[in-house]
């Protein structure tokens, strides 16, 4: 007996259905495993800048607890009193550390790497540190051009109220 050619082409069409259906199953389940790979590469990311992030200000707190003179030192700085120059260089350098490593913070935040409560905390630290410390406000308004025009902004919105 002859096979008939529309059978035949019958259980290829069907075969072929089959395997575009697993196919297309293993694709479905392939970007399912890419998906959660790429959270779970998210979260890591967001944890290594909370480490990095909490590391930063952990060694500047350390500083200023450990250190009474450097303490004493901020405090001039922060009251407006007249320093010695190598004492100036010491609080300019200190200046500059913490106020990149906020502008950091801010361009981590607005990468959605920094967590939103992380950055909440941290920006209301900006504003109490900017206000007491007419030091750092100095140091910012006459370094403007070392900061991201983000991080400009951000200050002089949070610091208005000075002028």
């Amino acid at each position: 007996m002859t096979p008939n050619p529309m059978e035949e082409f019958g259980k290829m069409d069907s075969a072929s259905r089959w395997l575009t259906l697993a196919t297309n199953l293993g694709v479905i389940a392939g970007i399912a495993f890419l998906a959660f790979e790429l959270r779970q590469n998210t979260i890591a990311t967001e944890m290594e800048s909370a480490s990095y992030f909490q590391a930063a200000f952990t060694q500047v707190e350390i500083l200023i607890a450990e250190n009474s003179e450097f303490a004493e030192l901020l405090r001039k700085g922060r009251d407006g009193e007249e320093i010695s120059r190598a004492d100036q260089v010491r609080l300019q350098s200190f200046y500059r550390t913490v106020t990149r490593n906020w502008n950091i913070n801010l361009f981590q935040y607005q990468s959605g790497v920094l967590n939103e409560g992380l950055w909440q905390g941290t920006r209301a630290l900006i504003t109490e540190t900017f206000r007491e410390d007419s030091g750092l406000y100095e140091h910012w308004r006459t370094h403007t051009d070392q900061f991201s025009p983000d991080f400009n902004e951000l200050i002089e919105e949070l610091t208005a109220s000075r002028l």
